[in-house]
């Protein structure tokens, strides 16, 4: 598309596309690194009821996955599978 138009959608779809970058690395680093903060420090003393219930939950959530996925505890095993889904998502 050519013009004015096409040079607008054109830079609105490279600002989606940095948006989507972005984002994606957010997800995939700075908040799996703020929930482990957070779930390490507990409880705050002041929890209300619906606090300490979805605390539970979690807690519950936690429990099944670490039962149920075993091999996902190295560290190493599991940096290699996130390296490499960062590199199939930017191949395809």
């Amino acid at each position: 598309m050519g013009g004015i138009v096409g040079r607008l959608f054109r830079e609105f779809s490279v600002t989606l596309a940095f948006a989507i970058m972005v984002s994606t690395v957010v997800s995939l680093s700075v908040t799996p690194m703020i929930c482990g903060l957070l779930r390490a420090l507990g409880p705050s003393p002041n929890a209300t009821w619906l606090d300490r219930a979805v605390e539970g939950v979690l807690s519950r959530m936690i429990g099944f996955m670490t039962a149920r996925f075993p091999h996902a505890r190295p560290r190493a095993l599991t940096l290699i599978v996130f390296a490499a889904t960062i590199a199939l998502t930017v191949a395809s």
